[in-house]
């Protein structure tokens, strides 16, 4: 998960870079990768792998 991340942080950046909207010599924005989950409750793992 956490490469998963950080790729796409860098597609991000390397989207902004080629759209011009960065230009030299300028930050690029922070990414703050938030994840969330649609599971009210998290069930128990199967006990075999059959089921």
């Amino acid at each position: 998960m956490a490469l998963r991340i950080l790729v796409y942080s860098g597609l991000l950046y390397q989207d902004l870079i080629r759209k011009g909207e960065v230009g030299r010599g300028e930050n690029l924005p922070a990414v703050f990768p938030l994840s969330s989950t649609m599971a009210a409750v998290r069930g128990a793992p199967p006990a075999t792998l059959a089921s």
